[in-house]
């Protein structure tokens, strides 16, 4: 199965879900640079001036319908509505290979920040459980870029910029989550 949990999900309806999406090309990661506080603690390197730098990705909410209506303005307000067979075969696999409607509502609220936070159209690849709390449990998306929509446009007000870094000089603050993931993704790969 191209989907896999490593560990069960919790029913509990108190647990909250979160999403980051790693793109990956040529040994390179993209990379959001976030709006904030860049003395937080989640940062590698606090005091620093600038935002912090982070994988695409938010909080999973709403119903799948609402979640795919949101996919649906994003692609209208990116202009890259001509690739109408992509996104629908993406919406199939997202759908059709994901165990779980949990899993679903993963992968389209993946599909969806990386849209709204970049201008990109992504296919994911796998998703996994990287980190869980009592409250909250973050979720991986790998995934390739199937189009770059319009970028001028504005998107979400907290992001203020988008890049792609090489893996071995990811740029700071960073936040500690990200690099940590893109490192440890990146180093399975090159182990395989």
């Amino acid at each position: 199965m191209l989907f896999r949990r490593k560990v069960p999900i919790l029913t509990r309806s108190s647990q909250e879900h979160s999403v980051r999406v790693f793109l990956e090309g040529d040994g390179q990661a993209f990379l959001v640079q976030e709006r904030g506080n860049p003395s937080d603690p989640r940062f590698d390197d606090p005091g620093g001036k600038n935002p912090g730098w982070n994988l695409p990705g938010g909080k999973v909410e709403g119903t799948l319908d609402q979640i795919i209506n949101g996919i649906r303005r994003e692609v209208v307000f990116r202009r890259i509505e001509t690739e109408r067979h992509r996104i629908n075969a993406m919406f199939v696999q997202c759908l059709h290979l994901a165990d779980t409607r949990l899993l679903q509502r993963i992968l389209l609220t993946a599909v969806k920040e990386v849209l709204e936070e970049a201008g990109v159209l992504i296919s994911p690849i796998s998703v996994q459980e990287w980190a869980r709390t009592e409250t909250d449990t973050v979720w991986l998306v790998r995934a390739h870029a199937m189009v770059f929509g319009d970028t001028t446009r504005g998107g979400d007000a907290k992001i203020v910029s988008a890049a792609w870094y090489p893996v071995n000089q990811l740029p700071r603050p960073i936040f500690r989550r990200a690099r940590k993931m893109v490192h440890a993704l990146t180093r399975r790969r090159t182990a395989s």
